[in-house]
């Protein structure tokens, strides 16, 4: 998926509105990226990191740092794809 400042700025608004809620349904994430929940979640972390970003609050911020982790400690999720993400 090759990414444009549009397309950050969906995915965090995407995953800021469904936050609240424990994380993104993977329905909703292939209706609107046509991605998996693990490629999903592995762009927003590369998001976390750039100037897309700026604009979030300190909260909002950790609330997705908190969704990525919960999606790849879950059973479901990548697993160790978030370690991998992060070297």
């Amino acid at each position: 998926m090759k990414r444009t400042h549009t397309d950050d700025n969906a995915i965090l608004h995407l995953a800021l509105r469904w936050a609240p809620y424990g994380g993104v349904p993977s329905s909703e994430i292939w209706v609107a990226f046509g991605v998996s929940p693990d490629r999903f979640y592995s762009t927003l972390t590369q998001i976390l990191g750039t100037l897309a970003a700026r604009g979030l609050s300190p909260e909002q911020r950790q609330s997705l740092e908190h969704l990525v982790l919960r999606h790849f400690r879950s059973p479901a999720g990548g697993r160790h794809l978030a370690q991998r993400t992060m070297r």
